[in-house]
């Protein structure tokens, strides 16, 4: 996983606008609208990632059978977010997110 910089957050749009329901606070991170961090499975051709705001609301986008990824964000909660942050709030619009969220679940 990779933490885009702010001058390619352009690279992530039209994922975001092609989605069905892509909350508001997700352009704003992308449009520097509101403070944020964006990470995607690659740099160069991203199809999937997340974007987290830094009062700890997530999105998280893209292919939803995407396992490295899916893994990647699994170990950011681990190490980053579980036990560490007072708020986190993850809202999904993938095929598979409600499996994805059962098993952040788990952990909690």
């Amino acid at each position: 996983m990779h933490c885009l910089e702010p001058k390619d957050y352009y690279k992530i749009h039209n994922i975001l606008k092609g989605a069905f329901k892509t909350p508001t606070f997700a352009f704003s991170v992308v449009n520097h609208v509101i403070q944020g961090s964006v990470y995607v499975n690659d740099v160069i051709r991203p199809t999937s990632g997340f974007i987290r705001t830094y009062s700890g609301v997530y999105h998280v986008f893209g292919e939803a059978n995407d396992s490295m990824f899916n893994k990647s964000f699994y170990h950011y909660f681990i190490e980053n977010v579980y036990g560490k942050e007072k708020r986190f709030t993850v809202l999904l619009h993938r095929l598979n997110g409600k499996l994805f969220l059962m098993r952040l679940l788990k952990v909690m």
